[in-house]
């Protein structure tokens, strides 16, 4: 159960500042030193602690995402459109790899 909290401060981070990177960047340095409690201190837990924080940079790309307005451009797409397709295609990546690294957790772990 441990994975999900990395997966939900990255989530957090990223819905609020738009970058995936820096959304992961400051997930782990915050859970870095929760691991322990987390239960995902050994080298498996760190494995899937990244990995869940990946799955939360994937969630939500919306307006304030530079590759929103990639996309967007690029496709001719407008924003309202992309609303509806790129946005609810990120969540279910985002969902779905989360679903992935949780099985693999009770696999793993």
């Amino acid at each position: 159960m441990g994975i999900f909290f990395p997966f939900l401060l990255t989530f957090i981070l990223k819905t609020a500042q738009g970058s995936s990177t820096v959304a992961i960047i400051t997930a782990s340095s915050i859970v870095l030193p929760l691991l322990p409690a987390l239960g995902l201190d050994s080298e498996r837990g760190k494995l899937l602690s990244v990995l869940s924080m990946g799955a939360g940079s994937m969630m939500i790309s919306h307006a304030n995402d530079a590759y929103f307005w990639v996309i967007s451009r690029f496709s001719g797409l407008e924003m309202k459109t992309m609303l509806k397709t790129y946005s609810v295609a990120t969540i279910l990546m985002g969902s779905v790899t989360l679903l992935i690294v949780y099985i693999l957790s009770l696999l793993l772990l």
